[in-house]
């Protein structure tokens, strides 16, 4: 890690002086070849809803829903690149052959003036996509047009330089797969432990409406939306959910008028996506933890609050369980519709090991002590990375 700091105090002090200022469109090809999708292609479909924020990896994809109007093409190696809401900064590379969304846009780089395996960084850097959030045009999904992208104008290294900076790049970004490895396989583990020691089929029955309250999230118009000051709450949203985590990044900020006293967060609240493009993220959790600052929820989220003591420091575990995803999935089959009602949640039952209980809840506190030192370490390890990323430019 050390290492990998001096390597940015080494990026701050490059020489740029030999360094091309170029358009965009001299870096790369819009790709706008249009597909109208069969059946099989659902099974490579990469839809926005399959970019995570600030990654080059794609690692889901398909959709079980009957795919609607014209798609793009895309080939192995391209970058897909959210072009509406880019904000959001999503731009990764794809894994196959196959066709995305038209919400997208298809970017293949130029090889005479971009290095392959160095394009994929440049577009995740601060530098690039604080220019596409820039030109974006509209308010509720502000989109970017190609014609105004291909005109602007940037400072890149020389060839040699790239495929140097390039290494580096990959070599953190491997060291971070290897991390989110070892944090999925203790993930995997919890699980497992979940299944096998919390939960019993022959244990006592508990139904989520009987044991805690479903609250719905706050709706809000982009009126509302303001400023962090005294009279707006920052308010989470699915994006802000992330592997069983708490994400504080992207916030939106809603005018208290339109918060209930019951919708602001308490510690130990669960909070759920009950609505998302993908239906693999539709009962997504993450458990909140007091924060300094008051904090809420918006409608496509809704929170689950123990109310019986008994089962507070437990709840969140149902969530964690195999059972729970299978009950979502259950709810999900055959429905058009990526959305889970509140009815959904509330009914929800499990049955639990109560003779396990004490032992399985010390245990569990142990994996999470591991899960969570693994997550900080994931997180430094991306930190700087992007450090490193926006060091070079």
């Amino acid at each position: 890690m050390n290492a990998l700091k001096s390597k940015i105090q080494d990026l701050i002090d490059l020489d740029k002086s030999t360094w091309n200022v170029v358009r965009f469109g001299d870096i790369a090809e819009h790709i706008t070849e249009k597909a109208q999708p069969t059946p099989e292609d659902s099974e490579r479909y990469i839809g926005l809803e399959h970019l995570d924020s600030g990654s080059i990896h794609i690692r889901r994809w398909g959709t079980p829903i009957r795919l609607k109007g014209e798609k793009l093409r895309m080939k192995n190696g391209d970058i897909i690149f959210g072009k509406r809401n880019a904000y959001l900064k999503r731009a990764a590379v794809a894994p196959f052959d196959g066709i995305c969304s038209a919400h997208a846009m298809v970017l293949r780089a130029k090889p005479d003036v971009i290095d392959l395996s160095f394009f994929p960084f440049f577009l995740n850097s601060n530098y690039f996509m604080s220019r596409a959030i820039a030109i974006s045009v509209g308010s509720l999904s502000p989109t970017i047009n190609w014609k105004t992208l291909a005109k602007e104008e940037f400072k890149i290294p020389p060839m040699e330089m790239q495929k140097k900076l390039a290494m580096l790049l990959w070599t953190v970004d491997e060291t971070e797969e290897c991390a989110l490895g070892a944090l999925e396989a203790t993930s995997e583990y919890k699980t497992s432990y979940l299944e096998n020691n919390f939960l019993d089929r022959n244990g006592k029955r508990i139904i989520l409406g009987q044991i805690g309250e479903f609250v719905r999230g706050v709706g809000y118009k982009p009126d509302d939306l303001g400023l962090d000051d005294e009279d707006h709450v920052p308010v989470l949203r699915a994006n802000n959910l992330q592997h069983s985590r708490i994400v504080f990044d992207d916030l939106k900020f809603v005018h208290k008028k339109n918060i209930h006293e019951i919708q602001y967060l308490r510690n130990g609240d669960i909070v759920i996506c009950m609505s998302n493009g993908s239906k693999d993220l539709v009962g997504k959790t993450a458990v909140f933890s007091t924060n300094e600052k008051e904090f809420s929820f918006g409608s496509f989220c809704g929170c689950f609050r123990a109310t019986d003591e008994k089962y507070s420091d437990i709840a969140k575990y149902l969530f964690q369980t195999k059972s729970y995803r299978s009950q979502i999935k259950y709810l999900l089959t055959g429905s058009t519709i990526n959305n889970l009602k509140p009815s959904d949640i509330e009914s929800m039952s499990f049955s639990i090991s109560e003779k396990n209980i004490e032992k399985a809840e010390k245990d569990l506190q142990k994996i999470e002590k591991l899960e969570n030192s693994q997550q900080n370490y994931l997180s430094g390890i991306r930190s700087l990375k992007q450090s490193l990323i926006n060091s070079i430019f």
